[in-house]
């Protein structure tokens, strides 16, 4: 690696993200970083080109929790990661209600490919499920009071890492104690939640066929039809981004969320807004 005194180092995020709330938060932590380091960004996709990374001097990846794990997406990346030479890897994620382990699964999964995690943040944010099927809850329509602090000290700790070179890997530890943790998993277990993305349709009085939901899905669920497209839930992780990002609201997995608010662009360039100045504020 280069010192970062002599020149600029090369920093690649990478990330998944569903509804729209990991890819905001990467580019708010991109920017805070570029004023001294070079950052590419790029999506978790099939057919990601794994050679580039040799390229930098620090990965960053991006995902969201979905029920306590990384998105499939995401785990799908890292087991088809080749083995990397204890290359340094930054990890963050976001959650709509409580993180879990999630961290410490895709790190361990990382570590067999000879990762080395130098440090980790998870910030709380807009729930893609949450907010349609409690809108009430503000909770799961907004980021964290601290989201602005964490992204800042996510930096401060890669330009850390970049000044001393030697710092301490960091795994987080078990969350064995944790009563939310208990709680959820037991539910989940007696819960088969794949009959929520079995329950994904079109109202086709709505659809105007614009195939945005085709375009958007990384995993091939949705596919083009002569009059609206349908969908194969086979390989459907319910991430819900053709549910946020469809501009008629004609995609839903529920009856009673057809017109309940989306996660959709025009929210997240407003939270992008208002994350970029509270990270401003602590810088």
């Amino acid at each position: 690696m280069v010192n970062s005194n002599s020149r600029r180092n090369k920093i690649l995020l990478v990330n998944h993200s569903g509804s729209g709330s990991t890819r905001i938060v990467g580019s708010v932590i991109a920017a805070r970083l570029e004023s001294r380091n070079d950052v590419d960004i790029a999506q978790i996709r099939p057919g990601f080109d794994y050679g580039m990374i040799s390229n930098y001097n620090l990965v960053i990846i991006g995902f969201p929790t979905y029920y306590f794990r990384p998105s499939l997406s995401a785990m799908e990346f890292v087991e088809n990661l080749p083995r990397v030479n204890n290359k340094g890897f930054f990890l963050y994620t976001t959650y709509g209600l409580y993180s879990g382990n999630c961290i410490r699964i895709f790190s361990n999964a990382l570590k067999r490919k000879n990762g080395c995690i130098i440090g980790y943040v998870q910030i709380r944010g807009p729930a893609s499920d949450g907010i349609l099927l409690f809108p009430s809850l503000k909770l799961f329509s907004r980021y964290e009071k601290k989201a602005g602090k964490k992204i800042n000290k996510a930096a401060n700790d890669i330009e850390r890492y970049f000044k001393h070179r030697g710092v301490k890997e960091l795994i987080p530890s078990m969350r064995w104690y944790s009563p939310f943790t208990r709680l959820f998993k037991r539910h989940l277990d007696r819960i088969d939640y794949s009959q929520y993305r079995l329950n994904l349709k079109v109202l086709e009085e709505r659809c105007t066929n614009c195939n945005i939901c085709v375009k958007n899905c990384i995993r091939g669920s949705w596919l083009k039809g002569e009059k609206y497209p349908s969908i194969n839930t086979d390989n459907c992780e319910f991430c819900l981004k053709c549910v946020h990002n469809c501009p008629e609201k004609a995609i839903i997995f529920n009856d009673s969320m057809i017109d309940r608010p989306r996660l959709d662009k025009k929210y997240y360039r407003e939270q992008k807004d208002i994350l970029s100045k509270k990270y401003l504020n602590h810088s």
